[in-house]
């Protein structure tokens, strides 16, 4: 099983810095429901949303469409960006490549 994490803050966000193997897919535009097909694909697959900070309201609005999209094993990363990148974790930039979700590290593979 696959694990899709999802930014969903801005675009020019994302491509500033985000958390390695994570996908953008911003929550407040219109067409981010349509692009759940190409972003995670896999429904039952375990999908990671994050946003900005901790308690972030656009990570929970995600996480909550996640479910009324059928999406099964959908968690939300509470602390946000922020938290990740001020812990010293590791951070990528730049624009997504296209492909497969991949195991981004946050979970142990199954």
């Amino acid at each position: 099983m696959l694990l899709s994490s999802i930014d969903v803050r801005l675009e020019d966000d994302f491509r500033t810095a985000h958390i390695p193997g994570a996908i953008n897919n911003c929550v407040f535009e219109v067409a981010f429901t349509e692009r759940l097909a190409n972003v995670a694909p896999q429904q039952a697959s375990p999908t990671v949303v994050y946003g900005a900070n901790s308690g972030s309201y656009e990570a929970r609005i995600a996480a909550e469409k996640l479910c009324k999209a059928g999406y099964a094993k959908v968690s939300e990363y509470r602390d946000g960006f922020t938290a990740w990148q001020a812990a010293g974790a590791p951070v990528s930039q730049g624009a997504p490549r296209p492909g497969r979700p991949r195991n981004s590290g946050w979970y142990p593979p199954h």
